[in-house]
Formats: C-alpha cells, sequence, structure tokens
C-alpha cells in the first residue's frame, strides 16, 4: 500500500473535465490498495481524488490548516491548527501551512493536475527541492487536452534554468489519462 499524495487546485466542481479526470484517479488508487492524500479542501486537486477514493471504498486523508472547512470526501483528516496547537496557543498559518506542506511531502508519489494554482507551484518545487533530501519519488502532472496548463515545456524551461535538476527531471512525467498518473506515480513500488 502506496500514500499518494494528490496535489492540484481547490477550484472546479463535479463535471468538469479535471475533476472528473482527478475523482478517477482517486478511484483508481483506491481499486490498487493505494490510500490516497490531499491538502483537504476543495477542488479537482483535492476534493476529486478524496472523492473518487472513498466511493470506491478507498481511504482518502485530508491535511487541512487554518480551521478551514475540509471536503466531504475524507476518511481521515489532520487539521495542523488543531493537531499542532501548543499551550493552547494555534501555531500561525505560515507554520500550518509549512507542516501541511511537509506531511503531504512524506507520500510515496505525487499526482498534479495541471493547471493548478500558485499553491501547487509551490508544492511542485517544495517536490524538486525535497528529492535532494530523500530518494526518487516520482511525480505525474495530469494535463487533459481540454485544461491547458503546465506541460513539458514549462518542465524544459524549469530544467534549463536549472531549477530541476536531470536526476529530479527524469522522476516527474506529463501524462494525459488518469491511468498514466497512477500507472506512473505506482511503478515499481
Amino acid at each position: 500500500m502506496l500514500k499518494i499524495s494528490s496535489l492540484g487546485s481547490s477550484k472546479g466542481v463535479a463535471g468538469d473535465v479535471m475533476y472528473n479526470a482527478m475523482a478517477k484517479v482517486g478511484r483508481l488508487l483506491a481499486e490498487s490498495g493505494h490510500v490516497v492524500m490531499t491538502g483537504g479542501f476543495s477542488g479537482a486537486g483535492m476534493e476529486a481524488p478524496c472523492k473518487g477514493a472513498t466511493e470506491s471504498g478507498g481511504e482518502a486523508i485530508g491535511i487541512t490548516f487554518g480551521g478551514w472547512k475540509s471536503n466531504d470526501f475524507l476518511t481521515t483528516e489532520v487539521d495542523c491548527q488543531h493537531e499542532f496547537t501548543r499551550a493552547g496557543e494555534a501555531p500561525s498559518l505560515a507554520v500550518q501551512f509549512g507542516v501541511r506542506l511537509g506531511l503531504l511531502l512524506e507520500a510515496d508519489g505525487y499526482i498534479i493536475s495541471s493547471g493548478s494554482s500558485e499553491g501547487t507551484m509551490v508544492e511542485l518545487m517544495a517536490i524538486v527541492t525535497a528529492r535532494k533530501f530523500n530518494s526518487a519519488k516520482r511525480t505525474a502532472i495530469l494535463r487533459i487536452e481540454e485544461c491547458p496548463g503546465w506541460n513539458e515545456q514549462m518542465l524544459d524551461t524549469l530544467h534549463a534554468w536549472g531549477v530541476l535538476p536531470d536526476a529530479v527531471r527524469q522522476d516527474i512525467r506529463v501524462v494525459t489519462t488518469p491511468e498514466e498518473a497512477v500507472a506512473w506515480v505506482t511503478a515499481g513500488k
């Protein structure tokens, strides 16, 4: 059983192309016996994979912060505001965000919905940075044709700038189907 972090925007609702694709990612992961981890909130990047996983009888862990309402499809919620409160005082939002990001990085692999937000770019850069300190973990960026967004050109540009080292670049792939995303991040594990 692997824990796979699904990362992406809080935008999108059921019926949207990317939402439906990420729900399928969650379903495929659950059917393969894997656990879905997300930021725990709404949208294609977080709610959709949780919905797909739990509707297939799987586990969906949400790592939330700020006391904001989580999505309705979590089997477990880790609320960084409450879990890490010391002496009755919650840590700042910046500390909660950092703890949340660290917990999401502890996954065995990552699936990112393309066209995501600035927060998702922070997560991608954290994956790149964390790779220096831990073993290779595969990342799939799911790019659906109808949803413009992140692509190979973006990754090639980051690589050319030196932001995406060779050793990390080989572990990140842009894919076009949920099946490819799940196969890539779970291969050989």
